[in-house]
């Protein structure tokens, strides 16, 4: 066989076509993704990896593989050499494996040069080497099997006839075929389960699952069962005339065994192995579990295509790839569906379609297009509406973190990729909502003053307003209360109520000022007092293992209000000045609560310290201030005139002080040692000591939760969730508040999914610009002096053997 092989690449190279074979697909490949402006081109995406390659890889290996295979059969049977070849002591089918494997050798040398495009990115990666190579690897692995694949249709389609192009245009046809030809049925009956099925046998389906640098062994043995059933055919076809029809039926009833019985194994075979460094494409157990109870088709409408920034198209692929991973553990179907809403509708019909995609949840982004006659802008909708069991929900992917560049703001996207997927399939599939309950008790803010709120996240809570009393008969049915902004002390048997709910797994989120400041002053330009709000829920909040401090917390990273600047007698100039006393909080991105968030606008706030009381408390600051702030003790005199007046720069010098915190873990009673009796309860309640495994949010801002309420004309007015008047901003509180709920009530620990950290892999755009053309030309050049090298080496040592 060994002697097949040397035969076969000496005869490729023997001639001037060989070469040129190689050199046109080597220069066709450097010139698309190195200087042509396309979605191919690895300079434009200003990631740091090879995708263009891997995505062109496939069509370019659709005419190299054939062009490679055409004469292998088809020439020898014109010349009437395959005949003598039959009749060497070598079997049909090791004649058939050695053209094979001389046709992958060939294919290796041909992607041999491409390493120069792995160099150059690493070079250009910043900082330098940030290029995943795990990925890299197992991404050519993908492209050789695809290659292998090509090869072996192509050794069949040679086998069938004499002639060179029409063998090369069989094989180019078949493998079109195979490729995408499959996936046609699926994309017009996407919930069908047969479809589904049969799109599984398309090749693009498994090289676009290995491409990625994941390795499955159901997509190995997919494609070993190709290459075999397509080298089969061809050692059939060779040896038809010399088998009698007992010796046929049984090669090709073996073949069919062989190939079915593969088949059927593959589809036991979950093994997989994720190369790439942060196991991108890994999915958590939790995803796993939730989608192999899923027993309905589901539909992701991802309304992010057409003309878009290449970062967008890279955000575009990494959306795509994440839904067929999830499609890959799943035995319902899941497709989706690439839609530009520019094609959508008619030109003048397009602003009533965004209004139409905007009333439905969708938030569209401003992009700039550079096109020949200018930049124009338009409207992105990075969103999806992912459909299933009869609901629909829509999902907003792009994080808009102001603090974060676009590509920062682009890769937490992408992390939270999975969390956004699973969460909206589970409220497919829930049919019930969790249950939250906003005590009345104290003052707490009124159900108008958190319309928006509820309003905002209906469809994903039950919210009910209740007192304790009712609180303590109705625990089982309520997964979560809320005590909002309480102006009262709350009583002891209230106090005991919460604390036996808390104790028997409940979980609890406080919002509550620990200092005073009467806000109708101070809109009316007067001085007010700023004292310590002495509330009795702050003691045991302590019992639980933090202490909320009374002082006021200022920031630099703050709002804006409106000064007056001009001089008097002259026309008002308003002029944004700085106010210290509304810092907008940094949301933290290593937990589930705050990442990806943008900042939380707040007024009059307070630290928290955490006591370290209780070793079985976990305590985790989830919204702190900015690198630059300080702590004022109260009491304090408080007025707008502070704004002229404002601190010294060099007094803001404490960093990341927590406003936020979430408590986890095993609490101790702050009544253990109490008779229920003292409040009004049979003695024959036994209070509970310490808790089970819950969570109790406290931050120490009674409203950041509350919106504005006006009533114009008769009518009540609300105001966004975390809206500034004077900036026109609406910052993270909505977010902020639901991601919190949301960690509280998540029971099958969907948060978790949202702390994958993906390394920003970026391309420097210096180096781009001040070595652009260098760099095209290495790539362009250098594959193709390889190949001149590999011609002249190969001229001599050939010669020097005849001669010898």
């Amino acid at each position: 066989m060994w002697t097949i092989i040397k035969r076969e690449i000496q005869s490729f190279f023997s001639s001037l076509s060989g070469y040129l074979v190689i050199s046109i697909f080597l220069f066709a490949t450097s010139i698309l993704l190195w200087v042509f402006p396309s979605d191919y081109n690895l300079l434009s995406t200003g990631y740091a990896n090879l995708d263009g390659l891997f995505d062109l890889g496939p069509w370019v290996m659709l005419f190299l593989a054939p062009a490679i295979t055409m004469k292998m059969f088809a020439e020898e049977k014109r010349q009437r050499t395959l005949e003598l070849l039959l009749t060497r002591p070598i079997s049909r089918t090791k004649i058939i494996l050695g053209k094979f494997l001389a046709a992958c050798i060939l294919v290796i040398i041909a992607m041999i040069p491409t390493v120069i495009y792995y160099l150059s990115v690493y070079y250009l990666g910043t900082p330098i080497g940030c290029i995943d190579s795990g990925a890299v690897f197992g991404s050519y692995i993908g492209l050789f099997f695809l290659a292998a694949i090509y090869i072996a249709v192509g050794i069949f389609c040679s086998v069938t006839t004499e002639s060179q192009i029409i063998s090369f245009l069989m094989a180019a046809v078949i493998n079109l075929l195979l490729y995408n030809a499959f996936g046609v049925g699926s994309q017009i009956y996407p919930m069908s389960d047969i479809w589904v099925s049969i799109s599984s046998l398309g090749i693009d389906k498994h090289y676009q699952s290995i491409a990625r640098g994941v390795i499955m062994m159901k997509d190995i043995l997919f494609f070993f069962i190709v290459i075999f059933l397509f080298l089969g055919i061809a050692t059939i076809i060779i040896t038809w005339n010399i088998f009698t029809n007992k010796q046929r039926r049984k090669t090709i009833l073996s073949t069919a065994i062989i190939s079915v019985l593969t088949s059927w194994m593959s589809t036991f075979t979950t093994l997989q192995v994720d190369l790439t460094e942060d196991n991108r494409f890994s999915l958590s157990a939790t995803t796993k579990s939730l989608l192999e109870e899923v027993d309905f088709p589901i539909q992701f409408d991802i309304y992010l295509a057409g003309q878009m920034p290449a970062k967008f198209s890279v955000f575009q692929k990494n959306i795509t790839q994440k839904i067929k991973s999830l499609a890959a553990i799943t035995d319902s179907p899941l497709h989706y569906n690439l839609i530009d809403p520019y094609q959508e509708v008619p030109i003048n019909k397009r602003q009533k379609y965004f209004s139409y995609l905007a009333n439905k949840g969708l938030i569209p982004t401003d992009i700039r297009i550079k096109k020949e006659e200018g930049t124009s802008t338009q409207l992105l909708f990075p969103a999806m509406i992912i459909k299933g069991n009869g609901k629909e929900v829509v999902v907003n992917l792009l994080k808009r973190n102001s603090m974060l560049s676009p590509e920062e703001n682009l890769n937490n996207s992408t992390e939270l990729l999975e969390y956004e997927m699973v969460r909206a399939v589970q409220k497919l599939k829930q049919h019930k909502k969790s249950v939250i309950a906003f005590i009345t008790d104290g003052k707490t803010l009124n159900p108008s003053e958190t319309f928006v709120l509820r309003n905002e996240l209906k469809e994903e809570f039950h919210f009910i307003d209740i007192s304790a009393e009712r609180l303590w008969t109705d625990k089982e049915n309520i997964d979560a209360v809320v005590v909002a902004d309480p102006q009262d002390n709350f009583n002891e048997r209230t106090k005991f109520i919460l604390d036996q709910y808390i104790m028997g797994g409940g979980k609890m989120a406080v919002f509550i000022d620990p200092v005073s400041v009467s806000l109708d002053s101070l809109q009316h330009g007067m001085t007010t007092i700023a004292i310590g709000n002495d509330l009795s829920l702050r003691d045991q909040l302590f019992q639980y293992g933090i202490r909320l401090n009374s002082d006021l917390v200022q920031d630099v990273d703050c709002m804006r209000l409106p000064v007056n600047t001009a001089l008097s007698g002259q026309k008002p100039k308003y002029t944004p000045a700085p106010w210290y006393f509304s810092p907008l909080l940094m949301p933290n991105q290593s937990h589930p609560i705050g990442k990806g968030l943008d900042r939380v606008k707040c007024e009059f706030v307070s630290s928290i310290t955490p006591t370290s009381k209780h070793k079985d408390v976990k305590i985790t600051p989830v919204l702190t201030t900015s690198p630059y702030a300080r702590i004022t003790n109260t009491p304090l005199e408080v007025s707008l005139e502070m704004i002229n007046h404002p601190p010294h720069r060099a007094q803001f010098n404490k960093r990341d002080i927590p406003i936020g915190v979430i408590m986890e873990g095993k609490f101790r009673s702050a009544f253990q040692h109490r008779m229920a009796e003292a409040f009004g309860f049979s003695r024959n309640i036994v209070i509970k000591g310490q808790s089970t495994d819950t969570k109790i949010l406290v931050v120490a801002d009674g409203k950041i939760l509350a919106n504005m309420v006006k009533k114009i004309n008769g009518k009540m007015r609300y105001s966004p969730l975390g809206y500034d008047r004077f900036s026109k901003q609406t910052f993270g509180n909505k977010e902020f508040i639901s991601n919190a709920f949301r960690y509280l009530t998540d029971k099958k620990g969907i948060s978790s999914l949202s702390g994958k950290v993906l390394k920003i892999r970026l391309l420097d755009k210096i180096k781009i610009r001040e070595s652009r053309l260098w760099i095209q030309f290495l790539n362009v050049i250098f594959p193709q002096l390889f190949m001149i090298i590999m011609g002249t080496i190969f001229f001599f040592v050939r010669r020097y053997i005849y001669r010898s």
